[in-house]
């Protein structure tokens, strides 16, 4: 993990399944989101990718993952995340307050991350999503077979900010994610950009800066 900042709001940020914790540091994300750092609005704690971390026992087992992973390395990641990362992130700041962020790949893995925990994360920020990998579990695929009745609804207290842009090619996923929570009356918000760029980065820090607070 590399945490950037030393006190506010945390943000559990989820990079690409195959990337470590300063994707978001080599793709200037810090640089747009350098207030936030500096007076002490937000503290990013930066998690490893699905590939990059290491789960228990196992030799290369635990680094072999393909475009579609395997269920059980998910699942696994998912309870690493809530049995090892989430402790820790409370021993360093008491507030209760939790955002999970991610770009890409790592929209996927925060939209995971908060479906899964909507008691301890409170916002999720997903930026040019990948929602979907192979014949796996994805965040659209659980929304859509959701039967929750509307009083015991988990995602009542949870703000879901989808966000892409004008050529991205990702953003049919978002709207397929977006058409999957309004199909399940879930609110969220959904906003494309009517702007355009050269990949899911360009944007991605103004996009964050945005939608943070």
């Amino acid at each position: 993990m590399m945490i950037v900042g030393t006190e506010g709001t945390p943000v559990l940020v989820f990079p690409s399944r195959r990337d470590g914790v300063d994707e978001w540091l080599h793709h200037g994300m810090f640089d747009a989101l350098k207030e936030q750092v500096e007076e002490g609005y937000n503290q990013f704690f930066c998690l490893s990718g699905l590939m990059d971390s290491q789960l228990g026992e196992g030799g290369d087992d635990n680094r072999l993952i393909a475009a579609g992973p395997e269920l059980w390395r998910q699942d696994r990641y998912l309870d690493y995340v809530h049995d090892e990362v989430f402790p820790y992130v409370q021993k360093q700041n008491s507030n209760e307050y939790w955002i999970a962020a991610g770009v890409g790949e790592g929209a996927y893995l925060a939209a995971m991350a908060a479906w899964k925990n909507p008691d301890r994360i409170k916002k999720v920020i997903l930026i040019n999503g990948i929602f979907q990998f192979g014949g796996s579990v994805d965040p659209v695929s659980i929304i859509e077979t959701m039967n929750v009745p509307a009083e015991s609804d988990p995602f009542e207290q949870l703000d879901i900010r989808i966000l892409t842009f004008e050529n991205a090619a990702e953003r049919q996923q978002s709207h397929r994610l977006s058409d999957a929570l309004w199909a399940r009356s879930r609110e969220h918000q959904f906003y494309v950009w009517d702007l355009h760029a050269g990949n899911r980065w360009d944007l991605a820090g103004r996009m964050m800066r945005e939608h943070i607070f």
